[in-house]
């Protein structure tokens, strides 16, 4: 039995300091040592910016519903003024005695000017720090990673995670709904993919795996479903990255569509074992079948999500799952093709081509770019989980690389050696402090987080993960490397973060 709370450890904290209570950590702050008086909340009548009264809509409502304001316009007037020469995501806060200031060039670099006045309102009761702010993000990429195929979570609970990550300044949310355990999303072109997979348990096509009991348990997410997602999505100015894992990770996939394997004179249980112990999870890419299937689904994923990216899996793919196989062996002579790896490379190749015809960008975990003869391409955004060095490497090689590092950012992983933590440790056990206890070079697209969910079982589950671990990832992905806050000051930023745990109703740390 795993208590609701962490167990407090000898992280004391006091509530008198100078540090600004604001995460992530601006990219420069200059206190004047006088406070405004905002406890009447803020106005933006004044201003007859079309792009700030957008960006002050989405913050307002998501600040309601936070439980960080009260109603959505208030007395104090934030002027608000354009500046063609910054950044998208920049802003300028400027906090006096009885005036506030924002100046931006885009509706999102207003966003996030207003979410910082939103933060540091709540955080400071109303009694604001004046000051001048300047702030801009380190990487352009800056996501969170949730796993619904292991466990299924509803629309709401998706929404309220959407929320933390505005309010942290979190820009990308990958969507992991296709798995070894199920396919969630609801497809037209195939319908019976859903409907099969996305409930498991007795008497089902998908055993009862990872606490799922006799069951049936699961669910599927419908086209109205994801509609609801992408549009709370796009009021928290976030962008929503769908994944179909692909060519390994495909029990269900496999299991609902025989016509994505060969049959081979061997038992499929003899078939070389995947990492999670599955036998014959993964697509045949020789097969014509294969792309008659799965080219029409890329498509309609394409079509439903309309990203600037699609995340194709490629990863874990079991090693000699293609063993014996007659039409592997024409496609390797045809192709030139030696090593698994190579035709794991060329798999990728062709799907990312599929999502390229589509006008958008292929995405895809390390694994897909490890071949040099046939991979995603350069153009790919490239997902680097084993470690650091991986990725780095990757990005020396000229793809886009996104550090997702299981030894700082899987928040599955156990916080600590307690047996009172919950969670995996095959990677590491990762604290608050080791989320930002890693170097991040400038040439790289972003950072992001993972949930993998074989072991978070309910949304109170992956809200006690997430939190506050998350904030260690925000400044990851957001401050510069010289301000990125760590260790002591890292733990102050979460202390400070409390109160908003609290009003979202999420699980908070006793420091």
């Amino acid at each position: 039995r795993f208590d609701d709370q962490i167990k407090p450890n000898d992280r004391s904290i006091s509530n008198n300091h100078n540090q600004l209570k604001l995460s992530p950590m601006p990219t420069f702050w200059a206190p004047t040592g006088e406070n405004c008086d905002c406890n009447m909340g803020f106005n933006t009548a004044v201003s007859d910016l079309a792009i700030a009264k957008a960006a002050w809509a989405d913050a307002s409502a998501l600040g309601v519903r936070s439980g960080l304001m009260d109603s959505n316009e208030g007395q104090m007037p934030i002027m608000c003024t354009i500046n063609r020469d910054f950044h998208q995501e920049a802003y300028h806060l400027t906090i006096e005695p009885n005036s506030v200031s924002l100046v931006a060039s885009h509706e999102q670099g207003f966003f996030y000017g207003f979410i910082s006045l939103l933060q540091m309102n709540f955080s400071y009761k109303g009694k604001l720090p004046c000051g001048l702010m300047q702030d801009q993000p380190r990487f352009n990429w800056r996501g969170q990673h949730l796993d619904c195929a292991r466990q299924f979570f509803n629309v709401t609970t998706v929404c309220q995670l959407l929320d933390v990550m505005a309010l942290l300044k979190l820009n990308r949310f990958h969507w992991h709904a296709v798995d070894d355990e199920a396919f969630r999303f609801e497809l037209e072109c195939a319908p019976n993919l859903a409907e099969k997979t996305a409930w498991r348990g007795e008497d089902q096509l998908i055993p009862a795996v990872f606490g799922g009991g006799i069951g049936p348990t699961g669910g599927s997410y419908s086209k109205a479903d994801v509609g609801k997602i992408l549009k709370h999505a796009h009021s928290c100015h976030l962008q929503v990255m769908a994944e179909i894992d692909l060519p390994g990770h495909c029990l269900a996939l496999v299991s609902a569509l025989p016509e994505l394997s060969e049959e081979l004179s061997n038992c499929s249980d003899s078939k070389p074992e995947s990492v999670q112990g599955y036998h014959n999870n993964t697509i045949n890419p020789a097969l014509d079948t294969s792309w008659q299937i799965l080219e029409p689904i890329i498509i309609e994923l394409c079509d439903l999500f309309g990203s600037d990216y699609l995340h194709l899996g490629g990863d874990e793919v079991a090693p000699g799952c293609w063993d014996g196989s007659p039409a592997i062996e024409q496609l390797k002579q045809t192709y030139g093709l030696t090593e698994d790896i190579d035709i794991l490379g060329w798999f990728m190749a062709q799907a990312a081509a599929i999502v390229r015809q589509q006008g958008m960008l292929p995405a895809a975990w390390q694994e897909s770019a490890d071949s040099t003869q046939y991979n995603i391409g350069n153009d790919a955004l490239v997902f680097a989980w084993q470690n650091t060095e991986s990725g780095e490497t990757l990005a020396k090689r000229g793809f886009q690389v996104v550090m997702t590092p299981a030894q700082h950012l899987y928040f599955d992983m156990a916080c600590d050696s307690s047996p009172q933590s919950s969670g995996a440790t095959w990677a590491a056990h990762i604290s608050l402090e080791d989320t930002t206890n890693w170097h991040v070079d400038d040439n790289i697209a972003g950072v992001q987080g993972a949930l993998w969910c074989e072991t978070i079982n309910t949304p109170q589950e992956l809200k006690r993960a997430v939190a506050p671990r998350i904030i260690g990832l925000a400044e990851s992905a957001w401050c510069t490397d010289k301000n990125t806050r760590r260790g002591r000051d890292l733990i102050q930023a979460a202390h400070d973060f409390n109160p908003i745990w609290q009003a979202l109703g999420w699980p908070t740390q006793p420091f």
